[in-house]
């Protein structure tokens, strides 16, 4: 499903600047409402889908994990991803993918939102958010999660936890964004003005 949400973003990279630039931004927003909606019950679906199925997707995804476990070199690798009770810290490759279902959740709304975002022309405030994000949550909790929790379930969420927050981030500028847009649309000799300078 997280297929169709990319779908979704591309034709909303298609449509939407074609909106914005002919100023029908009840329309753009409109547009959005729906792209958004349904990126959300996409992302739903998707997830539901994942979370009883965590061990056959673990298992999937680790197949390659399998191919290094007759050398010895890589049985403690082997053992991390597969065993518990290793350490005080530890999880298991298992463990790991409970935090993928709301991964999938997010991507799918995260590209709607950020395909949006383009055709606002609001690239200024993506790449403030953005390396905000990667000063102020990534950094930290990259290393809280290397020097404290010393796992991989930690490792994962601290690398997918930036794009949990810049999806709510950019749906909340979208939304001002399409608020913004309504209020010049009902203004009497409206003229054409890109969203970075909002």
């Amino acid at each position: 499903y997280t297929a169709y949400s990319v779908a979704l973003a591309y034709v909303v990279k298609l449509v939407g600047p074609v909106l914005v630039g002919r100023q029908a931004y009840v329309q753009f927003a409109f547009l959005m409402k729906v792209m958004v909606a349904l990126s959300v019950i996409l992302g739903a679906i998707s997830a539901i889908f994942i979370l009883p199925n965590l061990t056959e997707l673990a298992g999937y995804y680790s197949q390659q994990a399998c191919e290094f476990a007759n050398t010895r070199e890589c049985l403690g690798i082997y053992a991390g991803l597969f065993s518990s009770g290793l350490g005080k810290y530890d999880s298991t490759i298992f463990d790991t993918f409970r935090a993928f279902g709301f991964t999938v959740f997010a991507t799918c709304i995260f590209s709607v939102a950020k395909a949006g975002l383009y055709a606002c022309q609001d690239f200024r405030f993506m790449a403030k958010a953005s390396t905000l994000v990667f000063l102020v949550i990534f950094l930290p909790v990259l290393l809280v999660a290397r020097f404290f929790f010393v796992s991989a379930t930690a490792l994962y969420v601290a690398s997918v936890l930036p794009s949990w927050i810049l999806t709510l981030v950019f749906l909340w500028r979208l939304q001002r964004n399409c608020q913004k847009m309504m209020q010049r649309s009902s203004l009497p000799g409206r003229h054409e003005v890109s969203m970075g300078q909002i």
